[in-house]
């Protein structure tokens, strides 16, 4: 597991690096940076907006007495998306705005959702082991 995620972070580093160059070729090192600094901006308060949605929502439920299990995923969802998007890369950008748009991540918190179901059916208890 060590090994797989050591792998992936290497090849989106590279993936990054590379991307970064091209369009820094292409538009210019001034207007990259740009790029950079607005898609940083813009999903901080996207994620914050986002966030407090979720973070109402939750609040609500616990309030009438619901179990917030989606608002929960999706509280995630925005979390990471986040921290993605303070990453600087194109890439990285990109996955974080999927997990911060609501569209998108319903998508992605249906996927999750599925994978749970899969993993208390299956019986599995244990989502993550230090080997």
């Amino acid at each position: 597991m060590l090994a797989k995620l050591a792998l992936l972070f290497t090849v989106v580093v590279i993936a990054e690096l590379w991307l970064l160059i091209k369009l820094g070729q292409y538009i210019g090192l001034g207007y990259t940076l740009l790029v950079l600094l607005a898609t940083g901006v813009l999903g901080v308060v996207l994620a914050k907006s986002q966030g407090m949605i979720i973070l109402n929502n939750i609040k609500r439920d616990i309030r009438e007495g619901i179990m917030p299990g989606v608002n929960l995923i999706n509280g995630l969802c925005v979390l990471i998306g986040g921290i993605l998007l303070v990453v600087p890369g194109i890439l990285t950008d990109i996955i974080g705005f999927l997990f911060i748009v609501p569209v998108t991540r319903n998508i992605i918190r249906k996927y999750i959702l599925k994978r749970i179901r899969r993993m208390i059916d299956a019986g599995v208890t244990n989502f993550f082991t230090w080997r």
